[in-house]
């Protein structure tokens, strides 16, 4: 899910052709070598992806090595939408270069609160549901079938903001941590997973709803097995049974400092420290990889 628009246009469906030299069985199985480049000339990053990679797939990878928070792909004189249509299987070719474009959000697509979450605009985000005269409401808010909850659940990374922004709409709307996205089945565990978020935040959503972290999407897979599948080489959070007991340990000790719950995440100054401490102690214990094979073979959800 990049921060771009074309992670939430409607999926696109078309009929490709193999080329001529490349059988069936060669296009699903083969990977290519695909560079990303400015639309300057200047190559960015270099990505070895499966011939039979979707754009939505093309657009994860973008996202993944480059801090580019809205963007478009071009592959030739054509722009790629993030949908599941298989643009590489007609690519001759490589390295197959693959432009990158920034594209600036207009004004009307970021005065929402959902927009400002959206495209980054963290820090005005949290100014607006601060100063809201009813901030649970700007938190309850929906676009295209998506919560509030879980766009700052994908954009909140690894950033100090991202993870107190999301705090604080969980303080004011916990249960918005168990509604499903319409189009995918994805819980903000799932969103947090997919945008690569830190351990800590994964903590947090599975204190507020342990439900989510077995839970599948529509595609079948955990949040789990949508980290893997989307950052191999960064995904570290605990493994399921670790970071659910990291997040009833999260829950049990703010029940005990505070009030409640929910005032604990409220008011507790040092929860993102609490949080990554109690992450901490399972880095390296994770789960097999084979969670990562699984979701690629069942095919993860296109974003």
């Amino acid at each position: 899910r990049s921060s771009s628009t074309p992670s939430r246009l409607t999926n696109r469906s078309s009929s490709h052709q193999l080329n001529p030299s490349t059988t069936m069985w060669q296009a699903v199985s083969e990977h290519v070598l695909v560079r990303f480049h400015l639309m300057s000339g200047i190559a960015c990053a270099e990505r070895r992806l499966p011939r039979a990679a979707t754009s939505a797939q093309i657009y994860a990878a973008v996202a993944d090595c480059l801090p580019i928070d809205s963007n478009r792909l071009v592959l030739g004189r054509s722009v790629l939408w993030c949908d599941q249509v298989q643009p590489l299987m007609r690519a001759d070719g490589e390295p197959i270069e693959v432009g990158v474009v920034r594209v600036q959000p207009s004004l009307e697509t970021t005065s929402t609160f959902i927009g400002l979450i959206r495209y980054g605009r963290l820090d005005i985000a949290e100014q607006k549901l601060r100063t809201s005269a009813d901030p649970r409401e700007l938190v309850l808010t929906r676009e295209d079938g998506d919560t509030a909850v879980a766009w700052a659940a994908y954009k909140a990374k690894h950033d100090a903001c991202g993870f107190d922004m999301l705090r604080l709409m969980l303080s004011l709307a916990p249960s918005e941590a168990g509604i499903r996205s319409v189009v995918h089945g994805f819980f903000p565990l799932h969103e947090a997973a997919w945008g690569g978020a830190s351990p800590a935040v994964a903590v947090l959503l599975c204190a507020t709803c342990p439900d989510a972290v077995s839970a599948r999407d529509r595609s079948g897979q955990t949040p789990h097995q949508v980290g893997e599948y989307y950052h191999p080489r960064k995904f570290q959070w605990p493994a399921p049974e670790h970071l659910l007991q990291c997040g009833a340990e999260l829950r049990a000790t703010l029940e005990q400092q505070h009030c409640s719950f929910l005032q604990g995440l409220a008011l507790e100054s040092d929860l993102a420290d609490l949080a990554a401490s109690m992450a901490a102690r399972f880095f390296g214990r994770r789960a097999p990889a084979a969670g990562a094979r699984a979701a690629q073979d069942s095919g993860c959800p296109a974003r």
